[in-house]
């Protein structure tokens, strides 16, 4: 076989590799949130009314807003039912796709088979993507990137047109960029890069697309505005000012994980800037201004590197994170700024290739260097993608190499729970409340508190968990929180006979869930125990009327409605 044609055959070589290396992880299960989006529905739309509610509202408490994204799991649920199996597939071959549009992004610069072979070797293979391909809610990462993929290629096409009409290609651009940015708010980016690049006279042609995708933009950032007013935002417990100087020593950490992949985490733990060793803070941000200038240095040098320099350095700061998590640090943050690296490594051997620095022997030595970092990637995949079977596997590892990884150990404590381990979870659930204050991880510590009462409450521990609840009510941050705190409060107070009050409490969280039998009986129940019968007798036939199928609590009902 000729050599031009084995260089063809390597792509497919590349898409087949990939396929079968993150294909052994079809077997995990649900991990992380998987189990309330996916088991627990919240991101499944069940009716065309919520269909429409998915479309302009958004319930979060970190600005998101991702109908499409909604949609993805929704399909999922309908081809796969509950089987995790489907629901990996569906990654595993967005993550193939996406492999495979970059190939033919670079075969469409001007990038030949064998180069484009290695940016899809190095982006497909890369181990850091393992978290992104064994999440299954990580799909807004794939799907996002797969839909600016494809308006990327649609660019390219009609700016190789020369003015030429290509109506299809035009309006299947714009339909994919609309995807991209209501499933993933990185891909709002897009639009303003192409039009940036419009600018150019060269790439005048692009310019009636980049105006189309601007207009797009516009009105889809304008329904998220809408979507997420009413949302309370997490807030950071950093200023500004310390947020951009943690973020240096986040900055260098993803630069190291991408070019030696050696300590993956999904920890997202980092620690203050200002609570590190005096020599410590100067060689950070000694280290960061050095690759800051390199970047510059190398743009001004070879200006084909600035697509992907400016690519990495835009995809570390997505709309939705800019602030607060600006120093978020975790592996599923680094899908796009890999792609970015993938590039530009490609695009650095094509101007080596040009320069003529490279003879027959160097060139043979490049790709076995390329086939042996293959081989350390693809088992660096086969060991990590085992790690996400299960929630309990998964962050025991997590916190083997992160002990203050708060956020995992709050859903460590709900893996725990579900397996029936309540004292585990309980210890969980109260390392997350004592962390480490030189230390930052954004887990939502109302929602710990939250827990471990309803926790307690479960355990029979009703005298602990009404004062931990009366203890946290006036600290939590979250209204919705509160609202669950107080509840759990109110049952606590149920069960120890403080009916009085347990009453102004339920008939609180009532009024805010009025179709929860739970809460109805136990108003009703509390209220007739002291005396308070016309609230009694609303609740009480409130639950009857619910048909809520528990036998045990209709009975007692009944007899306390006959009572009154």
């Amino acid at each position: 076989m000729a050599l031009h044609d084995r260089a063809r055959l390597l792509p497919l070589a590349v898409l087949a590799a990939t396929a079968l290396v993150y294909a052994t992880g079809l077997g995990n299960g649900f991990v992380w949130i998987d189990h309330s989006e996916i088991a627990g529905a919240t991101k499944v739309v069940t009716s065309w009314s919520e269909l429409w509610r998915t479309f302009v509202t958004a319930d979060n408490g970190a600005g998101y807003h991702r109908p499409v994204y909604d949609l993805i799991h929704t399909l999922d649920r309908a081809l796969w039912g509950l089987d995790p199996l489907g629901f990996h597939l569906s990654s595993l071959a967005l993550h193939v796709v996406n492999t495979g549009l970059f190939m033919a992004v670079l075969r469409r610069a001007g990038h030949g088979a064998g180069l484009a072979a290695l940016g899809g070797m190095l982006f497909g293979l890369h181990p850091l993507h393992s978290a992104v391909a064994g999440l299954v809610h990580a799909k807004a990462d794939l799907f996002g990137l797969c839909c600016g993929l494809l308006t990327v290629l649609c660019a390219q096409r009609l700016a190789a047109a020369g003015g030429a009409r290509r109506g299809a290609t035009f309006a299947f651009g714009v339909a994919a960029a609309t995807l991209g940015m209501l499933t993933k708010e990185l891909v709002f980016l897009l639009p303003v890069g192409i039009a940036a690049g419009s600018i150019a006279p060269s790439r005048r042609t692009l310019r009636p697309f980049a105006t189309a995708l601007l207009l797009a933009a516009a009105a889809v950032g304008a329904l998220h505005v809408a979507a997420t007013a009413s949302i309370e935002r997490v807030q950071s417990p950093l200023g500004l000012t310390e947020r951009l100087a943690t973020f240096q020593a986040v900055y260098l950490d993803g630069l190291s994980l991408l070019t030696w992949p050696a300590r993956l985490t999904l920890a997202d733990t980092v620690t203050r800037f200002a609570a590190r060793p005096p020599w410590e803070r100067v060689a950070i941000s000694a280290g960061f201004v050095a690759c800051v200038w390199a970047q510059f240095a190398a743009a001004r040098r070879w200006p084909s590197l600035r697509v992907w320099i400016v690519t990495y350095n835009a995809a570390l700061l997505p709309v939705a994170q800019l602030v607060p998590t600006l120093h978020f640090r975790a592996d599923r943050y680094f899908y796009v700024s890999g792609l970015a690296v993938a590039g530009a490594v490609t695009e650095a051997v094509r101007l080596a290739g040009r320069a003529q620095l490279a003879g027959e022997r160097a060139r043979r030595l490049a790709a076995a260097v390329a086939v042996l970092v293959a081989l350390a990637y693809g088992a660096r995949i086969l060991a990590r993608l085992p790690k996400f079977h299960d929630d309990v596997t998964l962050f025991t590892h997590e916190l083997a190499g992160t002990p203050d990884y708060l956020e995992g150990l709050s859903h460590l404590g709900r893996a725990r729970e579900r397996g029936g381990d309540l004292r585990g979870a309980e210890r969980c659930y109260r390392a997350c409340l004592a962390p480490d204050p030189a230390r930052v991880s954004y887990v939502d510590r109302d929602a710990v508190v939250v827990n471990l009462t309803q926790n307690l409450l479960v355990q029979g521990r009703s005298t602990e968990a009404l004062a931990l609840a009366e203890a946290a009510d006036a600290h939590l941050r979250s209204a919705a929180h509160r609202a669950e705190l107080r509840y759990n409060r109110a049952v606590a107070a149920y069960n120890l006979g403080h009916d009085a009050d347990a009453v102004p409490l339920l008939a609180e969280y009532r009024a805010l869930h009025p179709d929860d039998p739970v809460c109805a009986f136990l108003l009703g129940m509390a209220a007739a125990r002291c005396g308070q019968r016309d609230v009694a007798r609303a609740a009480l036939r409130a639950y009857l009327d619910s048909g809520h199928p528990d036998p045990a609590r209709r009975a007692a009902a009944a007899a306390a409605w006959d009572r009154l």
